[in-house]
């Protein structure tokens, strides 16, 4: 890889029109590699080909804080665009130095190429976020760049909590092909570019209250088999068919129950690699389970337990 001069206001190359990509091939990869390695070193989050003097249409974007959540735009199209809009400051690496307030679309979608070449259709929804790894698992942070977002909506009903879980597929074409023919609702009937990958989103009615992300990451992205959540959970009313919800979504079902004594509930153990995901429900309609299914509805629980060698040495961290 190779850094390339970034052009500067006022150079006129800056205004020249760029032509479509004809063909990806290995001069488009390996430039497409250039303007990343251009991109990373000096410190941007987004460049255009036209930038380092080649006026084709290609743009490189990451916006992720570890700066390993590459996106390849070849031949971008805008092919819709929210009513709203909102202005946040910014920047451009052809304008050093100058920031001001720039007004977009709540959200767009765009169709491209990504750098094999392959059609994609990617959507932005005003969101930021940072995958932070705990061993084989990640924890996935959301803040919404601006107040009319789902996230921002779910922030100001809900507080700061559990958002939705993730499950990562080899096949996500494949695993949407298999729910649309079990007829389960889908928010996302296509995958989309996501900060974990090619992401959908499963209706969180299907799931009783929880929404479900299915994500294919990335070739490189973050793998490892050390033991990373201990379990996380969810509050049900029916065990049962919440067993069967889940087994039918996503491949894993109750294997054994609990009852802890004087609690009036039972805990529903549901492996899935090395975490446990569990389902809350109440034996007895006077629990304290019972009352917050009543008021909260069935949804995940705002929690993830994790395994530590040294309980004490962690608190005292």
């Amino acid at each position: 890889m190779s850094l390339l001069p970034i052009l500067c206001y006022p150079d006129p190359r800056l205004h020249k029109v760029a032509k479509p990509v004809q063909t990806v091939d290995a001069r488009i990869r390996t430039l497409i590699a250039d303007m990343f390695e251009t991109m990373y070193d000096a410190k941007g989050i987004g460049l255009a080909a036209t930038q380092v003097d080649v006026h084709e249409r290609l743009i490189v974007i990451d916006t992720s804080e570890q700066r390993d959540q590459p996106l390849v735009l070849i031949n971008p199209e805008i092919v819709w665009t929210s009513a709203e809009k909102h202005v946040n400051e910014e920047g451009c690496l052809s304008v050093p130095g100058i920031y001001d307030g720039v007004e977009r679309f709540d959200a767009v979608r765009v169709s491209a190429l990504d750098g094999e070449g392959t059609a994609r259709t990617i959507e932005a929804q005003g969101v930021r976020g940072v995958l932070l790894a705990v061993g084989e698992n990640e924890i996935e942070l959301l803040q919404p760049t601006h107040d009319d977002t789902g996230v921002a909506r779910y922030l100001e009903s809900r507080g700061p909590t559990l958002h939705h879980i993730c499950f990562r597929t080899d096949d996500i074409q494949g695993e949407l092909a298999r729910l649309k023919a079990a007829n389960v609702e889908l928010i996302d009937e296509e995958p989309r570019e996501g900060l974990a990958g090619e992401i959908a989103f499963i209706q969180p009615k299907e799931c009783h209250g929880v929404l479900i992300e299915l994500a294919q990451p990335p070739e490189g992205a973050h793998s490892s088999d050390a033991k990373g959540f201990d379990h996380l959970a969810a509050t049900v009313s029916d065990m049962s068919a919440a067993s069967a919800s889940w087994k039918r979504l996503v491949g894993i079902e109750v294997k054994n129950e609990i009852r802890p004594e004087g609690r009036g509930m039972v805990i529903g153990q549901m492996p899935c690699s090395q975490v446990m995901v569990e389902l809350l429900a109440t034996d007895s309609p006077d629990s304290p389970m019972a009352q917050r299914i009543a008021e909260n509805g069935e949804s995940a629980a705002s929690m993830v337990a994790i395994e530590v060698d040294d309980i004490d040495a962690e608190i005292a961290r």
